[in-house]
């Protein structure tokens, strides 16, 4: 799935895709186009994101989505971030800035982590790795 906006984008638009996935931005400010982050955000069970300037939003979804069991994989925040029920899910919670946690799972950018007493699922996009991750 994707979308290209190609027109100025005066207040900025909401761009939702159905059943989730992770979503990639490709910024029309440069030729070749090249990838920027994107924040990801759960809505209803769609993946969201929040499109400021033309470019092309893509979202990977998988038919499969397949979770990596880690051992020995920490990972430390490197800002506030939510804590959600599933990858792009629901938000249970938050995780501090710069906290160390152990993840125990990872899938398609997403890393399952445990934190004052629940367990949920954490973006990679936003976090250190070290160990095996």
């Amino acid at each position: 799935h994707a979308i290209d906006v190609w027109s100025y984008v005066e207040q900025g638009v909401e761009v939702c895709f159905p059943g989730g996935g992770r979503i990639s931005f490709l910024d029309a400010a440069t030729a070749p186009r090249s990838l920027a982050p994107v924040r990801t955000y759960g809505k209803d069970g769609d993946s969201c994101a929040w499109l400021e300037r033309p470019g092309s939003l893509v979202c990977l979804q998988s038919s499969e989505p397949k979770t990596a069991q880690l051992t020995g994989c920490k990972v430390m925040t490197n800002d506030i971030l939510n804590l959600r029920a599933t990858p792009g899910g629901r938000v249970l919670g938050y995780v501090a800035a710069n906290a160390s946690l152990t993840a125990t799972e990872k899938l398609q950018g997403w890393f399952k982590v445990s934190t004052d007493g629940l367990q949920g699922w954490i973006s990679a996009d936003y976090v250190s790795t070290s160990g095996s991750c």
